[in-house]
């Protein structure tokens, strides 16, 4: 059977999308579930943090902390504590090093197979050409998304 680039197109596509948004977590009103409580305060404990308010404003923080109707964060800018009420959060959003190496990691090494099968298509050692683009792929797309990092984000949904 011969391989072709377009065999691996469609499958690489679909990987990127489902990495792109598989850390995105819907919240339907104000009120958090005690579940995604646990997972917030666990993530602000440890990682820098960006709330998105209603009103567009972003307030950039460490330590921030999930109540059941509010939340705290000790805001970067102005090194002060502030507590927010949920219904002015819109996004709460953590920067995560680790998801952005993985999610790089499988990009890189999506992108590195086809410009393999690319290179060595038809070749001798065409096996070789695309073993050389999934390592080097990925070892690059690894090093730019951990550079830029993934994310985890709760998005707030009011009920009108």
């Amino acid at each position: 059977m011969k391989t072709t680039m377009k065999n691996y197109f469609y499958p690489i596509l679909f990987l990127v999308f489902i990495l792109s948004c598989a850390n995105s977590i819907q919240i339907k009103n104000d009120q958090i579930p005690d579940i995604y409580q646990r997972k917030i305060n666990a993530f602000g404990d440890k990682k820098s943090s960006r709330v998105i308010l209603n009103n567009g404003e972003i307030i950039e923080g460490r330590k921030l902390k999930v109540m059941t109707d509010s939340l705290f964060i000790l805001n970067k800018k102005t090194n002060i504590s502030e507590i927010i009420l949920l219904k002015e959060v819109h996004k709460i959003r953590f920067k995560d090093r680790i998801i952005g190496l993985g999610q790089g990691f499988y990009i890189g090494a999506g992108i590195g197979t086809m410009v393999g099968l690319a290179i060595g298509h038809g070749e001798e050692m065409g096996g070789l050409a695309v073993l050389g683009g999934i390592v080097s792929g990925g070892i690059l797309g690894g090093i730019s998304g951990y550079v830029i990092g993934g994310s985890h984000e709760f998005t707030f949904n009011k009920n009108k």
